[in-house]
């Protein structure tokens, strides 16, 4: 994926890929401080963002859920990502 960038921001992902998490939990579920979650989930949506002009993760209350927009290309190629985006 574009956004990430080792096997914690692949796990993060995940695990926000359900109902979502709040930092706190989502930080004991992956035994990491809540500030290092944070900040991975930032830096993944700064990266997306950049990439796809569009965010990977949105917070609501206070959980953090994946975009409808990256449910939707959740395990698809870059290539069917472009082409989607042409159609546009």
């Amino acid at each position: 994926m574009i956004a990430c960038e080792d096997e914690l921001d692949v796990k993060i992902l995940w695990a926000l890929q359900g109902v979502g998490m709040s930092t706190t939990e989502l930080a004991k579920e992956l035994d990491i401080d809540r500030w290092t979650a944070l900040r991975r989930i930032q830096r993944m949506n700064k990266r997306f963002h950049h990439e796809l002009n569009r965010p990977i993760a949105e917070k609501r209350g206070y959980n953090w859920v994946l975009t409808g927009s990256i449910r939707r290309i959740w395990g698809t190629t870059a290539e069917e990502i472009e082409t989607e985006e042409e159609e546009f």
